[in-house]
Parts: C-alpha cells; structure tokens; sequence
C-alpha cells in the first residue's frame, strides 16, 4: 500500500510559502489550545497517532496467505503494517476513521497478528478508542484515577454516559476540566474520516457514504414528523383539559 495519502497532504503543506504556514501555525495553535490540547505536543513519543505498529510472524503469514478469508480492510491494516505505517497513515490510507482502525488494531492484536505496544499510555489510550475501556479504566490505566476514586464514581453514575461520569469526577476534584474535555474531544474527534479527496476514494466507499446521508436525512425527517406529531398531541391534551373544565 505505497499510495501513501498522508505524506502526499504533508507534502503538500510543506510546499507553501511561507508566509502560508506562518498563518497556518498560528490558526492551528489557536485551535488546539481551545481544545486543550497543547501538552500532548510538548512530547512527540505522547502523540500516539505515530506509533507504527509491528506485524508478527503470524500476521505476515495470514497477509500472505488469507487463509482465514478477513475483510480486505484487515488485510490493508496489516499490509501498512508490514510498509512500517503510523496509524495515523493507516487511517488516511484507508479511508477509515480512527476508532475504525483502533477496533482493526485490537482484534489483530487479540489474533496475534501484531505485537503489543510497550509504553502502557499509549496502548490504553488506543484500548479507549476502539472502545474495550470505558472512560473510568482509561483514566486509572493512565494513573489520573485510583481504584477507589473509579469505584466511588462509578456507584454515583451508574447508568449514566460519559458526560455525566465526567462530571462527576470532576466536581469531587478527581480530574481537571481540561484534561478531561481534551480527552472526550480526541474520543469523538477519533470517529471522523480524513478524506481529502473523494474521487480517490473507491467506489464502494462511496456509495457507503451515500446510503450513510441518506439514512440520516431519513432520520432527520422522521424527527421533524415526531416532532411536529407530538405538538399535536400536547394541543389536543390541552383541548381536552379545558373541555373537561367546562
């Protein structure tokens, strides 16, 4: 999988003038403060998008012979795998967001396809995106929590999401409000795609994009007419109510 996307994109920032990147840099240090964001940049080996995952000697064989018949998106991991891809080349290279490549790497990993990260945060971090830890057991892998600290939350949250659990950590002083919005920004931000370009995407991406829109225009409209539906009925209620009174 040489056509490598990323680098061409990269490349192509990297040939603007000068004066363009100046602006660039700026607007984009704007934004990642915004996002509290910045410590992850004050150490590049944190920034876990540029771990290049290794291919064991199982996942060269099952590359080379598909004997277990994946899904070619399997076997376009490992093959990025096997040209020493980041991940974050694999997700441009492959049309897939984030999450989608984090859940990729996890079930490669559980076949043994690929070798376990060594730094502790950085496999957590990508344990949490695909969605095998909760925010509490991503917070305490990462020592931000201590066990009683997620327990006691845990108990005061129970069926709640992620939002609530954040509060809840947050107003007992557990984490800082920064910390904790940098983390749910990268979470969501990990399930968009990085398409540059829809005429390279391949024609069954596309259309899955497609039926995607169409299925939410769907859904937006049925919201509207349930909506609108619902109006009707609170009205008619109230019309009841004050013929009742009569």
């Amino acid at each position: 999988m040489k056509n490598n996307i990323y680098n061409k994109f990269i490349n192509k920032i990297l040939d603007f003038p000068l004066w363009i990147k100046q602006i660039l840099y700026l607007q984009l240090a704007k934004d990642m403060q915004s996002n509290f964001c910045e410590k992850i940049l004050k150490n590049n080996n944190n920034i876990f998008v540029t771990y290049s995952p290794i291919l064991t000697y199982k996942g060269q064989k099952e590359l080379t012979d598909k004997s277990c018949g994946f899904d070619s998106n399997l076997y376009n991991f490992l093959q990025s795998c096997l040209d020493g891809c980041n991940l974050v080349e694999i997700s441009a290279n492959t049309f897939l967001s984030l999450e989608e490549v984090t859940k990729i790497f996890e079930f490669c990993l559980e076949q043994e396809f690929i070798e376990k990260p060594k730094e502790n945060d950085l496999f957590a971090i990508i344990r949490y995106l695909s969605g095998k830890l909760r925010l509490g057991e991503y917070l305490q892998q990462i020592g931000m929590l201590n066990e009683q600290q997620l327990t006691e939350t845990i108990n005061l949250a129970k069926n709640q999401n992620e939002q609530k659990f954040g509060e809840i950590l947050i107003k007992n002083n557990y984490v800082k409000p920064e910390d904790l919005k940098a983390i749910l920004i990268l979470k969501s931000e990990a399930q968009k795609r990085f398409v540059l370009d829809c005429n390279n995407l391949p024609e069954a991406d596309l259309k899955c994009i497609d039926e995607n829109q169409k299925i939410q225009n769907e859904i937006s409209k049925l919201k509207d007419e349930n909506k609108k539906l619902k109006n009707k009925m609170d009205n008619l209620l109230e019309l009841l109510k004050q013929n009742d009174s009569f």
